[in-house]
C-alpha cells in the first residue's frame, strides 16, 4: 500500500491507511494444474492528479499491450507497443520491468514479453499484459491481466474483474 506500492513485489507494510493512499493488490491462483494471475489497484479516496495521470498511462499502456498480442507479434512488439504509452506520458523511468511473461503450468514462463525477446507469439498461448508505474517513496500502479493469443489477437481472460482505479 501507499509507497510500498512502489516497491514490486511489495509487501504491506503496518502503517495505517490515509487519504490518496494507493493500494495494488496482487492474486496468483492456481485451478488444477494452471495458474492465474491478476493485479488490480485502488485509492484511498481521492486520489491526486499525479495518481490519476499515472493510472491513465498504466490503462493506455495495457490497452496497448492487449492489442499488440496477436498471432505472429513478438514478444518485444508487445513490450515496445505498451512501454511507449508510458513513456510518452512522461513515466517511461518509472516502468522498471517487462510488460508480461507467460502463465500456464507456471505462473511465470515463457515467453518473456521483453524489450530483448524475439519469440512469436502463436494462438493458444496465454500470456500476462502487467504494464506499472512504480515512483519509488510515493506509490506504484499495475494492471495485470491473462490474455489468450488466438488466431485475431489477444482476448483478456481476467476482464470480468472491474479493471478501473476504485475509491475505497
Amino acid at each position: 500500500m501507499g509507497e510500498r506500492a512502489a516497491l514490486p513485489p511489495g509487501a504491506a507494510g503496518g502503517r495505517r491507511l490515509s487519504a490518496g493512499d494507493v493500494l495494488l493488490i496482487d492474486a496468483a491462483v492456481t485451478s488444477g494444474c494452471y495458474w492465474a494471475d491478476v493485479t488490480r489497484c485502488a485509492t484511498v479516496w481521492p486520489p491526486s492528479d499525479e495518481v490519476t495521470a499515472a493510472w491513465d498511462a498504466v490503462m493506455a499502456a495495457h490497452a496497448a499491450g492487449v492489442a499488440a498480442a496477436g498471432p505472429g507479434a513478438t514478444a518485444s512488439d508487445v513490450d515496445r507497443a505498451a512501454r511507449e504509452e508510458i513513456v510518452e506520458r512522461g513515466l517511461g523511468e518509472a516502468f522498471i520491468h517487462r510488460t508480461g511473461r507467460g502463465l500456464g503450468l507456471e505462473v511465470h514462463e515463457a515467453p518473456y514479453l521483453s524489450s530483448t525477446s524475439g519469440e512469436v507469439l502463436q494462438p493458444g498461448m496465454v500470456v500476462t499484459i502487467e504494464p506499472g508505474v512504480y515512483l519509488r517513496g510515493r506509490f506504484g500502479l499495475r494492471l495485470e491481466d491473462g490474455v489468450l493469443v488466438t488466431e485475431s489477437g489477444g482476448e483478456i481472460l481476467t476482464e470480468a474483474i472491474p479493471s478501473g482505479l476504485r475509491a475505497l
